[in-house]
């Protein structure tokens, strides 16, 4: 399955460069495509969201009246849930989607990377120096923008870590081996022209951490959380703070590692969330939010 997927997502990458002719750019159009397939599951998991915070209430008068009734406790919950027509799970279908769809786009981000790596390997070992593919601040797009030691020419350690594409002639253990075996001749000249060099400034991990943090404080759920008075029964308010807060530090975490053209998919994935996000707040779900103060 997730082979078909990752054969999906080359394909479609492909053509979009093949009509754009700019890698970062053709990031950013397939990821518009896949936000825009994935707006149906988005709009039931936030309607599964309001329709739970309309209940929440209720659930917890549920809670308080057969604390000591376990069984009575779900029997009641079930009911309710029956009459309103709710399914708990609902809301987890997206997400059971998203993150398949999220590791195989960073696969494919991730492959195409190493193979732009890889032939520019071998352009030098036929002496031709090849043009370092740049983006504003950022020297090389195939390598993350960061300024925590990362370099703009890859290092030996990252060529001979390439994963194999199955099936596809650059990426095979006989190339890898010849780069282990000549990086440090060939290489050198590329090396010299950006010697302590930083590839970026972390502006796009920061970035994708910022819209992370302000698309997570416009969530419903979030302010529901956040506004309700404190439980003195209820354990664990610094974890559930802590998973709060998980999103932006991930998005901080794999954009500091990832190619700077699977951050730009990372980036224009959290802008249209925020996006979403707020219109939803403003117009079809407005109701709901405004239940929860």
């Amino acid at each position: 399955m997730l082979d078909w997927l990752y054969a999906g997502f080359r394909w479609v990458y492909e053509l979009l460069f093949s009509v754009t002719g700019n890698f970062i750019l053709s990031a950013v159009l397939m990821t518009l495509i896949i936000r825009l397939i994935m707006l149906p599951l988005d709009l039931r998991t936030s309607r599964s969201t309001r329709k739970q915070l309309r209940l929440q209430p209720v659930i917890e008068d549920i809670n308080r009246k057969y604390a000591n009734d376990a069984e009575r406790r779900n029997q009641k919950t079930m009911e309710l849930y029956k009459k309103e027509k709710y399914n708990p799970l609902s809301g987890c279908l997206p997400l059971l989607l998203t993150w398949p769809l999220f590791l195989v786009l960073f696969n494919t981000l991730r492959q195409v990377a190493s193979e732009q790596v890889l032939l520019m390997y071998q352009s030098m070992a036929c002496g031709v120096v090849p043009p370092v593919t740049g983006f504003l601040w950022i020297h090389n797009i195939w390598q993350a923008d960061s300024f925590l030691n990362m370099p703009v020419i890859p290092q030996l350690a990252q060529l001979t870590s390439l994963a194999v594409v199955k099936n596809h002639a650059i990426l095979t253990p006989e190339n890898i081996a010849a780069v282990r075996a000549g990086y440090d001749t060939i290489m050198r000249p590329l090396i010299q022209n950006y010697a302590a060099i930083n590839n970026g400034w972390l502006i796009l991990p920061v970035l994708c951490s910022g819209v992370s943090l302000l698309t997570m404080r416009l969530n419903p759920m979030y302010k529901a959380q956040n506004n309700a008075p404190p439980d003195p029964n209820k354990k664990g308010g610094m974890n559930t703070k802590l998973m709060q807060y998980m999103g932006p530090i991930m998005s901080l975490i794999v954009c500091v590692s990832a190619n700077t053209i699977f951050t730009f998919y990372w980036l224009t994935s959290n802008v249209w969330e925020l996006g979403k996000q707020y219109v939803l707040n403003k117009t079809i779900f407005k109701p709901a939010t405004e239940e929860t103060k």
